[in-house]
């Protein structure tokens, strides 16, 4: 009897681990999501990086010189590939975490975790629609992160 119970508390501990974790887990995958959401590039989200754009802009607003902007150039062409190498690691850690996170749940979890997954869709659509519309939003720019001159970033 003795054994049964340490067996069945073995199990019962097993049992809450892998709640535990896949608790985690999911809370780490949310978490990822919303952090990076604005990071995406193919899937909706907006980031603009290019190098030229952003010369542009400078030597317009600091006035810069020939020899300043050959320089500076480089360094914004940098910038803005690591900046793409970033968000694409960034897209295939979620898609990754995302592959895991659903191997480890049970067909009814996997299905609540999907209808999530798509109501979260269309709450971002329903944002960027309203970015798109010139909602004011949390800056009063326009949209989320909107500059004046309507870039996304700014720096």
């Amino acid at each position: 009897m003795d054994q049964r119970r340490q067996v069945f508390g073995e199990q019962s501990r097993v049992v809450n681990f892998r709640a535990s974790f896949i608790w985690g887990l999911t809370l780490a995958f949310c978490s990822l999501v919303l952090v990076s959401s604005g990071w995406a590039g193919e899937d909706g989200h907006r980031h603009d990086h290019n190098p030229e754009k952003h010369l542009a802009k400078m030597t317009e607003r600091l006035g810069l010189t020939e020899s300043q902007q050959a320089k500076i150039k480089p360094l914004l062409e940098q910038k803005a590939q690591q900046l793409e190498a970033l968000h694409q690691q960034m897209k295939d850690v979620r898609q990754n975490t995302r592959t895991q996170l659903e191997s480890e749940l049970t067909p009814d979890q996997l299905k609540i975790f999907k209808e999530f997954q798509e109501e979260r869709k269309e709450r971002m659509k329903s944002h960027k629609d309203k970015h798109d519309e010139g909602y004011k939003g949390k800056h009063k720019k326009g949209g989320h992160d909107k500059h004046k001159d309507g870039s996304h970033h700014d720096d």
